[in-house]
């Protein structure tokens, strides 16, 4: 746990960048409301968790998630916002109204989409790509730069990429590379992914008492 959110906040812009990459008229459209990113900020740094009330669509996210890269909930943003563009654009361009039609997301949307969406995104602009594009720049302790796996590839995803890596045995990838596994001696490696997944069932609790 870090004393500061300025990780997330560095993040952030890239949400906007992804957006201008695809639709410049959006973009533009955004930018002239003054709205920053920051009203995303809870979707990032709670998985949609907090956002997302249907239980089935926030566990479909955590699998995304956990399985990809640690930028995918950035993905997500982007295409969330992406996914309301013509309701974006018959709002007033101002920054009150902007700010709180974006800041909300709609229960009612088609998150299945919006999923297969976001790994279309993900593959048209890969973080690496996406990083050279952007003017964004992180610290070195980001999630981006400490990212190291079997899953970082300039081969598209697929569904097959997938499941092939998934069906080698934990013990057989922990040997070959001991270094990047998580839980290769190290027990509190378990422990915080104990504590990730209380948190979120707490998260949720919350949710629940509060409707």
């Amino acid at each position: 746990m870090l004393s500061s959110l300025d990780l997330v906040l560095s993040q952030l812009p890239l949400v906007f960048d992804l957006i201008r990459f695809e639709d410049v008229e959006l973009a533009d459209f955004i930018t002239r409301s003054e709205v920053m990113p920051h009203f995303c900020i809870s979707w990032v740094i709670t998985w949609f968790s907090h956002d997302i009330h249907d239980f089935p669509t926030v566990v479909r996210l955590f699998d995304l998630f956990i399985a990809s890269d640690p930028l995918m909930p950035i993905y997500f943003s982007a295409m969330i916002i992406l996914s309301r563009r013509e309701e974006i654009l018959m709002q007033e361009c101002e920054f009150s109204t902007i700010h709180s039609f974006l800041s909300k997301i709609p229960q009612d949307a088609n998150f299945d989409d919006i999923i297969f969406k976001t790994v279309q995104l993900f593959q048209n602009f890969p973080p690496h790509s996406l990083l050279k594009k952007s003017e964004t720049r992180f610290l070195q302790i980001s999630c981006t730069h400490l990212y190291r796996s079997k899953w970082i590839t300039d081969k598209p995803i697929s569904y097959h990429m997938v499941n092939e890596i998934l069906s080698i045995p934990l013990s057989k990838r922990i040997e070959e590379s001991p270094n990047q596994s998580l839980f290769h001696n190290n027990p509190r490696g378990i422990i915080m992914i104990v504590m990730i997944v209380m948190i979120a069932i707490f998260i949720y609790w919350l949710l629940l008492i509060n409707k």
